[in-house]
């Protein structure tokens, strides 16, 4: 299957893509949005419809939903596979949702009970994944005394003063 990779940047990119190799796909990217986040909708038309009419594809696949992408597909007839790896994502509010050539994985499963009902023939329960022999070849690198209860302590008290930094910027109580 030749796959259309469209992508944004997103951490799970480069494993889903290195599965979909691993699994005999010839996968394409597009990448468009890792150096412009702000690319103009007609932007995005017109270089994925140029691709599409320039090499032959059987899918287009994205982490999380792109209205725009899915419209292309259906009036090309072109199966639009995403798999959210977000929550919330607000564009799968979108009237694109319910496209027939839509294939949606959704990770959350309250989600997915919300959402499969507007299209309950193309929605799909998908939990997150990871990349196992990758995270083996980390986890054997490191040493199992390296993280101490201090250490996991001392991480989580500066997430957490972070987020509040991040919550509430003006309040004076939230320094380090």
């Amino acid at each position: 299957m030749k796959i259309l990779f469209y992508r944004y940047g997103n951490i799970c990119e480069p494993d889903i893509m290195e599965a979909m190799e691993h699994l005999g796909h010839d996968v394409s990217s597009m990448n468009l949005e890792i150096t412009n986040k702000n690319i103009p909708v007609q932007e995005v038309i017109k270089h994925v419809s140029e691709a599409l009419f320039g090499t032959h594809f059987d899918a287009i696949f994205t982490i999380n939903f792109y209205p725009v992408l899915s419209e292309i597909c259906n009036i090309m007839k072109l199966p639009y596979v995403c798999w959210t790896v977000d929550s919330p994502v607000m564009e799968l509010y979108s009237d694109s949702y319910g496209n027939e050539w839509n294939r949606i994985f959704l990770f959350d499963f309250m989600q997915y009970q919300d959402f499969v009902p507007y299209n309950p023939d193309h929605t799909y329960y998908l939990p997150l994944a990871t990349n196992v022999s990758r995270w083996d070849s980390v986890l054997s690198d490191s040493r199992p005394d390296s993280f101490t209860r201090a250490t996991t302590r001392s991480c989580c008290k500066r997430i957490y003063r972070l987020h509040a930094r991040l919550l509430y910027p003006s309040r004076e109580s939230q320094k380090e």
